[in-house]
């Protein structure tokens, strides 16, 4: 076999993105706390843009608001106490997998109540926590549930607070606080057991105020990770004479000036062709950049008044349940690309009468078959109607909860009804089953 090579021309299409279009993709998805970010960084790096001075970022006026300032551990400090002065290994820095809070408590009821009956009171303990680790049922309904005496599940209630994170399963604050007092031997088990059953959490409270002692305020507090997250609603509906207003948030970042000096320099007649070359090739980027920040200003604004319009009612306080618009029938109202619109909802939230809602909210489609406008969100608060008035020894399932659900005029399928069910965190009609 010969080779040999060879000259051939090929015309082919390509689609190359222009700059100025995934610049304009970048800025319009990002929130706007990134969003000044972005701009320092831009500032940073194009020196034709200039802040005006006296901007400061919104991040640090919220923080400088902020009553609390957050305890920072002193660094190097060994967690049983003293120092550890050794660099550690490689395989010391690799970071644990995280293990939840009730997983933590089903490792312990499981080794700390080695009888089956006891174990059983302690699981339907654990099973019945709220979010916050206060036990959501009485004591008589857990006797109940588990066949035994009210006294024997005080008696493992009692050991079940113990376990860590301590008080987990009280039944009120108030004697969470108590238990907190109890656990630091501030009050015995016979003051506890009184008091708990007289106190209230505001004298509570004013006992702790006067030992000047810091109390939690609920189990899980300490197991809770730092979820906090800032944000600016970039959308303010307002109700002004029944009618609804929209202010746009504008972030001071947003007035970005152009160096005088530079501008100057590029203008005159003496500053060498490489010199006003970089010049003008970056006026141009920074005339392209402030261009996307003004886009960007009135996309939100027209998606506003969109929003203001549809969803008058729900914005009024008239109607329960926003009105169903999908992303791509909004698409085509504004005149915009679906993947833009889907770019300028992301992670925005708009401040409204009826409290802070991220942009999304507004614009999720109806449900399909029903014969009447029906959201998602309403089609969750029905399904949870009917499961909540089934009868608990004989729970409804899917397909009969969608067998109600069509004779409603809501046609929907079984599968659709337990993705649904699932998404609102209800368990299925096996594991809703109560026991006679």
């Amino acid at each position: 076999m010969r080779l040999e090579h060879r000259l051939q021309e090929k015309l082919e299409l390509k689609l190359k993105p222009v700059p100025l279009l995934v610049l304009e993709a970048r800025i319009l998805e990002l929130p706007a706390l990134e969003l000044e970010e972005a701009i320092i960084n831009e500032v940073e790096a194009n020196p034709i843009l200039d802040i005006p001075e006296g901007i400061e970022s919104s991040i640090n006026t919220i923080l400088k608001k902020s009553e609390y300032l957050s305890y920072e551990p002193e660094l190097n400090a060994h967690p049983m106490g003293g120092y550890e002065d050794d660099t550690p290994s490689p395989e010391e820095l690799l970071e644990a997998p995280p293990i939840s809070v009730w997983d933590r408590l089903e490792i312990q009821v499981s080794a700390e109540f080695t009888d089956d009956k006891e174990r059983e009171i302690a699981m339907a303990i654990l099973d019945n926590l709220d979010g916050k680790g206060f036990l959501s049922m009485t004591e008589e309904e857990i006797a109940k549930k588990t066949g035994t005496t009210v006294e024997e599940v005080h008696r493992i209630r009692r050991c079940f607070m113990e376990l860590d994170p301590k008080g987990t399963g009280s039944l009120s604050i108030a004697e969470y606080l108590l238990f907190q007092l109890y656990s630091r031997k501030l009050i015995d088990e016979d003051e506890f057991e009184e008091f708990s059953r007289h106190l209230e959490e505001d004298k509570i409270r004013e006992i702790t105020k006067n030992l000047k002692i810091s109390l939690l305020p609920y189990p899980f507090s300490l197991y809770e990770k730092d979820t906090s997250q800032y944000i600016i609603p970039e959308v303010t509906f307002r109700i002004i004479d029944g009618k609804i207003h929209i202010e746009i948030y504008e972030s001071p970042f947003t007035s970005l000036q152009v160096n005088q000096r530079y501008e100057e320099m590029l203008k005159s007649k003496e500053t060498p062709k490489e010199i006003k070359k970089f010049l003008a090739e970056k006026y141009r980027s920074a005339q392209k950049f402030r261009e996307a920040i003004l886009r960007r200003k009135e996309y939100l604004r027209r998606i506003a008044e969109f929003i203001a319009e549809k969803q008058e009612d729900f914005l009024l306080g008239k109607s329960v349940y926003p009105v169903p618009v999908s992303q791509k029938d909004a698409a085509e109202a504004l005149s915009i690309p679906p993947s833009t619109l889907n770019r300028i909802l992301k992670e925005k939230y708009a401040d409204t009468p009826r409290g802070i809602y991220a942009l999304r909210f507004f614009f999720k489609r109806g449900v399909r078959g029903a014969r009447f406008r029906l959201s998602q969100d309403e089609l969750g608060d029905i399904i949870r109607e009917i499961i909540e008035s089934e009868d608990k020894t004989n729970p409804l399932s899917d397909e009969e909860i969608a067998a109600i659900l069509n004779q409603r005029g809501i046609k929907i399928k079984r599968r659709t009804v337990a993705a649904k069910r699932k998404e609102l965190g209800i368990p299925s009609s096996r594991q809703r089953k109560e026991r006679t």
